[in-house]
Order: structure tokens, then sequence, then C-alpha cells
């Protein structure tokens, strides 16, 4: 297939290539997660090249199949430009989508200059396989062979669990532990170095940034108090007053890594976070000086996901062992706590959701049943796809046809927040430790608990949009807390079963966000958001 679009750069034109491409993509089958990735990195391109003065050159989109393969290359006329290169911002912070942000996503575009024309091209598979799959059919198969097990001779059983399934996964869960510390510790200080820069976002861009982050503290909140209520977390003894001062002081204290190793040989997800904020501070302080140190934690940063995209190739065989074992040790009571922690997620949900519906009346003047017509289709998509990339036009056409929002600022927001806004995702992680904890009948105590909350917020603001995150975050977690690697099965199993919804509720929640931020900033158009005739 070769498909070929010559336009004339423009704003307008922009769009259009980039609904062309990804209208293309899907036709073709290709991941959602895929698709945002490339939309996002062509889309910098195109808004780049206008800035430069570019426009009103001509240009060229070409999108080939090879080998499986599916080809995107990006022409436009005029004088050297790489659009990836990080400059300056303007108030809604486009720059923060440069070339480090798009590579620590995943996105692997390519830019050179040649012949008077300017080049971005960049490739992915030609159709994409249902990831969850290989995993369905591994609980399936674990299953069977966890009961067939049961009613071999002992000697066999034996052989089967201690010889073979044990040692395997044993060897797996000490490759993964070996990398998800450091994948930690650089996602975190890529993270605090690429966005502390001050040039890296604009005044709007900022004010968003940390509004999304004050929506994670709150929700990490809600995690905390609903696990404290729903479970059984040992408080310290009221019989003394400095017992609870105390406590806290020596969760500080514990959080003060002894030295640089410990906390990487001893997983310590707490003392590995403590580190890697100390690195990016000290790193934003210094910027210009150590531009050769931020190319590394860059670096370093996309190999530790290049493993982690390794081990989510194999994690089917992973998550067979898992299962494998908690059958076979009869643990099947402990999916009780999954069912237990998936209703008093939905509980926090809908508290979320009308909480959100009495803002937009009380505060904005706005009425939630006019909002909800407009963005539940968006949620819908997400829901069907488990994934909030799949929503990403829907949530773009929302915001700039109904909503009334200023196209710069849905641009810039939906962007931003379809990658690193997870404000369910990170209640989730909170219950789903903590009830796996009590599972396994781990004491809970209020020190776990905060650092459980502390880690979940960083992990859904940090960790990384790739095949594999979702593995390396439970593990994050469940190393933390002192769970058995053997409940990682369980966690893919919840995470299969939640993803869907998570997806549909984040898509819910960054749409009520960006109106909430149109507003302050006086970029909302009241009289497209009260026209009935666009829901």
């Amino acid at each position: 297939m070769l498909i070929t679009k010559k336009f004339i750069l423009s704003e307008q034109n922009a769009d259009m290539v980039a609904d062309l491409i990804e209208e293309t993509l899907q036709q073709l089958s290709a991941a959602p997660e895929e698709i945002l990735k490339i939309r996002l990195s062509l889309e910098k391109a195109l808004d780049s090249w206008m800035e430069k003065g570019l426009a009103p050159n001509s240009g060229e989109l070409i999108i080939q199949t090879r080998l499986k393969k599916i080809q995107i290359t990006l022409k436009v006329q005029g004088k050297e430009a790489n659009p990836y290169e990080q400059n300056d911002d303007d108030q809604f912070g486009d720059a923060f989508f440069s070339q480090p942000f798009l590579a620590a996503i995943g996105s692997g575009c390519g830019y050179v200059y040649s012949k008077g024309m300017n080049i971005v091209s960049v490739s992915i598979k030609h159709k994409a396989s249902n990831p969850f799959l290989p995993i369905a059919i591994a609980i399936i198969l674990a299953l069977a062979a966890g009961v067939v097990t049961h009613y071999l001779p002992i000697e066999a059983s034996d052989f089967l669990l201690n010889q073979a399934a044990i040692p395997l996964f044993d060897t797996f869960a000490g490759i993964l532990t070996t990398v998800v510390c450091p994948m930690l510790f650089f996602a975190v200080v890529w993270g605090i170095y690429h966005i502390g820069a001050p040039n890296r976002l604009g005044s709007v861009g900022k004010k968003v940034l940390q509004h999304f982050s004050a929506i994670l503290i709150t929700m990490t909140i809600l995690g905390g108090i609903a696990a404290a209520l729903f479970t059984k977390v040992h408080f310290p003894s009221t019989g003394a007053d400095g017992i609870q001062a105390e406590s806290i002081f020596q969760l500080l204290l514990d959080a003060i890594p002894e030295n640089v190793i410990d906390p990487f040989q001893t997983g310590n997800a707490i003392q590995i976070i403590v580190l890697a904020i100390l690195v990016g501070m000290a790193m934003v302080l210094l910027q210009h000086r150590i531009s050769i140190a931020g190319q590394l934690v860059e670096q370093c940063n996309a190999i530790s996901q290049s493993i982690l995209g390794f081990i989510s190739a194999v994690s089917p065989a992973f998550v067979f062992l898992s299962i494998y074992r908690l059958i076979v040790g009869n643990y099947i009571p402990l999916l009780l706590y999954m069912l237990q922690m998936a209703g008093v997620y939905l509980l926090c949900m809908a508290i979320v959701f009308l909480l959100y519906l009495v803002s937009v009346k009380v505060k904005e003047g706005i009425s939630p049943i006019r909002i909800l017509k407009k963005i539940m289709p968006s949620s819908f998509l997400a829901l069907v796809n488990a994934s909030s990339s799949a929503a990403y036009s829907d949530m773009r056409n929302n915001c700039d046809k109904k909503l009334g929002i200023d196209h710069r600022l849905s641009k810039f927001t939906i962007s931003f927040g379809s990658v690193v806004f997870k404000p369910a995702t990170v209640v989730h992680l909170i219950l789903l430790t903590v009830f796996a904890a009590q599972a396994f009948e781990i004491k809970i105590t209020i020190a776990m608990l905060v650092i459980t909350m502390i880690v979940s917020f960083t992990l859904a603001a940090a960790a990384p949009s790739i095949p594999g995150g979702f593995l390396a975050g439970y593990a994050v977690l469940f190393i933390q807390a002192g769970i058995p690697a053997e409940a990682l099965g369980l966690a893919v199993i919840a995470d299969i079963v939640m993803n869907a919804l998570n997806a549909a509720i984040n898509v819910i929640i960054l749409q009520f966000e960006v109106l909430h931020c149109a507003k302050r900033s006086d970029l909302l158009n009241t009289e497209v958001l009260n026209d009935n005739t666009l829901s």
C-alpha cells in the first residue's frame, strides 16, 4: 500500500495531515498507543516548522507498508529546521514535546535534512496484536495445569513445582527486580530534569502541570483513605501521644538511604525516589553545565525501557508460572480480595464522579447533564478499546467544537494528559497493593500505607507508557510492601479487568480538568459550550 498527499504547510493543513495519519493507522489496525505517539510526534514537527517560518512552503506525506512495517515520512521544503530541538517556549509549553519527551513515551521519529527538504520518518508494526490475548491464554493454561497437578502422584507434582516452576519463576522475578529499580530511578530523574527546567513550559503550561499534579495528589489521598477504611491497617497505639509522631518521624528517617548502592540492592522504592529527586533537582539547578549528564540520563532511561519491552514479550510465561504457583499452593481464596478491591475502587470512582458533577454546577455554573452528553462518547471509546489513547481524537474534537475550549489549550492539555495524566490509576495501584498485602497476611502499618501512596503517585506520574511498564510498576510496589512475587499474577489479572475502566475514568476526569483550566484561563467560549445542537 502506498499513500501520498501533497499539501501547503498551514495550521489547517497540519490538522488535516495529522487526521489522515491517524485514520490510515486505524485502518491498518495499529495499536491506539502507537497511533497517539506517532500523531504527537508528527504534529510537533508540523507545528515547529510553522513556528520556524516554513509556512506556506510545500510538503508531502508518504505512508507505505513494507515487510509488515508501516513507514511514515513527512517532508517540508525550506531551510534546515530540526523540529525536535529544545527552544524557549510559548505560554502553552509546546516545547515540552521535544525529542526527549517523545523518546521517553516510545516514539522513534528521526529527523534529517537533505536537498532542501526537512524530513521526519517513523516506522511501526503493520498490525497490533492484542497484548492481553497471550496473557489470557497463559492464565487459562495455568488454571488447567494447576488442576491437573493436584491429581498427579506426589513425586511428580513435587518435581513440577519445586524443580521446574519455582526455579524458573524465581529467575524471572530476579531479572524483573534488577530492572525495575533503575527504571524507577531514571524515570523520576528524567521527569524532574526535563519538566523542571524554566524554559520547558510556558505560563499556561506550568499552571496545567501544577493543576494535574494537585489532582493526582488528591486522588492519592483518596486511595489512601479508602485503603485505611476497608482493610486492617494497624494504627499506632493511642496510649501515648508521642507514638504517632515518632512513627512518622521514623518513616522520614527510613527514607534517607545510608549509601547510594543499598536502595537498589534492597529494592527500597522510597529511598530510590528520594535519591532520584535529589539528583533531578541538582540537574535542574546546574542546567547547561551538565548537558552530557542529561543525555546520559535520557539514554539510560531509554535502555531500561527497552529491557522492559523485552520483559513484556515474555511476561505471559511469567504470568503462567505465577498463577500456577498460586493454584498449586491453594491460594485460590485470594481472588476474593481482588473482588473486594474492585468494589472499593468503584465506590471511590463514584464519589469522584459525583464531586465533578457538583463542581461543574457550583464553580462553573454549567449544567452537568450538558457536559456529560458531550464527554461520555469519548469515555465509551476508551472503555471499549481499553485505552485512553483511542479516545484522543474524540477528546480533541469535544474540546474544540463541543466544549468551546481554545484550540491551543486543548491541543496541549489533551496531548499531555493522554500520555501522563492517570488519576484513576493511582487509586487502583494503592488499593491493589494494600488488598494484596492483606491477602498474604502482611501487616499493614501506617508507614507502609504512606509509602505505598508515595510510590503509587510516583509511578502514576512517571512510569513509562510502554509495554511492560504495568508489570514493572506492580513489581516496585510489591517489593516495597514485602508481598511475595507470585502475587504479581493476581496483579496482572486485576490489570486486565480494570484497565478498560481506568482508561474510561481517566478520559472523563481529563476532560473535566481541561474545562476547568479553560475557564480559569479565560479560554472558554461559553456560546459553543451552551449550544445543545453540538451535543
